[in-house]
């Protein structure tokens, strides 16, 4: 009889972020691999950070997985302290227009 954690780990990861927190929570409690695995894969660790939070991901971003987490962890630390720094600057390059001129940028 074939045992889910026989599967090879990439597809494993991949049947894994298919799952929602409260699956999450279930499989945690059925065996502390299952914990580890989501600890140690960037992608399901950030899908359950995302899941807790209440927020949905954009699949078309360029940013890293990695950053995409961070700036998720210091939205919600700036929550918990009641401190709300939400800027977010983008650089844009294009060239100026008249009409940019006119509205100065």
């Amino acid at each position: 009889m074939t045992n889910l954690l026989d599967l090879p780990h990439d597809v494993l990861t991949n049947v894994l972020s298919h799952i929602d927190f409260s699956d999450y929570v279930a499989l945690c409690h059925v065996d502390f691999i299952f914990f580890k695995i989501f600890g140690a894969d960037m992608s399901l660790k950030y899908q359950v950070e995302r899941q807790i939070a209440g927020v949905d991901d954009n699949p078309n971003s360029n940013i890293s997985i990695n950053d995409r987490s961070w700036a998720l962890q210091r939205s919600e630390d700036g929550w918990d302290r009641g401190e709300f720094d939400f800027k977010c600057v983008v650089e844009v390059e294009h060239e100026a227009s008249a009409l940019c001129a006119l509205a100065d940028g």
